[in-house]
């Protein structure tokens, strides 16, 4: 990540039957969130400082995201 939406690292905190838990790191500012797995709707999306997060699939502790801004 670059830190042009103020976040210059970003981590994926856990994968599970719960979903996926993520934190994200930038100068004085730290952002967490969780998305619940997909359940066929519309995919569960986590907006952080203008940058998007996608939850695509997860298959145990394993995830498919999209990251975009």
């Amino acid at each position: 990540m670059d830190g042009t939406h103020g976040v210059d690292r970003f981590v994926v905190d856990a994968v599970d039957g719960e979903g996926l838990g993520m934190s994200g790191f930038g100068p004085g500012i730290e952002l967490s969130g969780h998305l619940p797995p997909p359940d066929g709707g519309r995919p569960p999306t986590f907006v952080m400082n203008g940058f998007t997060i996608t939850l695509v699939a997860v298959d145990g502790s394993t995830a498919l995201m999209t990251l975009s801004p």
